[in-house]
């Protein structure tokens, strides 16, 4: 099929995350604001159901049968859900192999953590300074992640890399690998009054970038 449809579901959380696990099967992660509580819901056979409800702390990204939002996380294990304690606000959630998943958010300051060997730990956040909302990675490849005032970096090793010095202000919300560039997606959406979107890339290709609208 082409253009979009409409998959609204019966709820009055906000939804912040979606994934499609290829195999028929597609989640969606998010609650509400003003009461701080999670939701998680799942779409098979062509038909939304929520599989949990009331959660103590709002759902941000899911990830691989990965969760993760306020001082929350859990994995997806014999079909149950796996709750994996943390103080951590974690915003997004990316990984590299069932023992390689990295997880960023903060509330005044970047945190990062990295799941391996049964438990998530802390890593180093130097030279990052704002909390981060965004991370990328697959098998093989480099750590990215992006984050509040123009924050964009890569994993070097042990240290983050910042390629630029910040091109923009605003707050990049996600970053993506597509071909050899990077993109960073984000904008003003955090402020009052008239919003805009923000998009960085990080490409050795010098070629002027075109545009077209997305199909209705």
């Amino acid at each position: 099929p082409t253009g979009r449809v409409d998959e609204s579901v019966a709820t009055e959380a906000t939804l912040f995350g979606v994934w499609d696990d290829g195999e028929g099967t597609v989640w969606a992660v998010g609650g509400i604001v003003e009461s701080n509580l999670g939701e998680i819901w799942r779409r098979q056979d062509g038909a939304w159901t929520q599989v949990a409800a009331d959660l103590d702390g709002m759902m941000f990204k899911v990830w691989d049968e990965w969760f993760v939002g306020v001082s929350k996380s859990f994995r997806l294990v014999d079909d149950a859900f796996e709750e994996i304690e943390t103080d951590m606000r974690m915003v997004t959630v990316r990984g590299r192999g069932a023992e390689d998943v990295w997880v960023v958010g903060g509330a005044s300051s970047s945190q990062i953590a990295k799941w391996s060997a049964g438990t998530w730990t802390d890593q180093d956040t130097t030279y990052l300074g704002h909390p981060l909302n965004g991370i990328w990675t697959a098998p093989d490849e480099t750590v990215w992640v992006a984050g509040n005032s123009g924050t964009m970096a890569y994993l070097d090793g042990s240290r983050w890399v910042i390629p630029y010095w910040p091109i923009t202000y605003q707050h990049f919300h996600s970053v993506w690998a597509h071909d050899s560039d990077i993109w960073f997606l984000g904008g003003n959406i955090l402020d009052a009054g008239e919003n805009f979107g923000s998009i960085g890339v990080y490409s050795e290709n010098d070629a002027p970038l075109t545009w077209s609208d997305c199909p209705e």
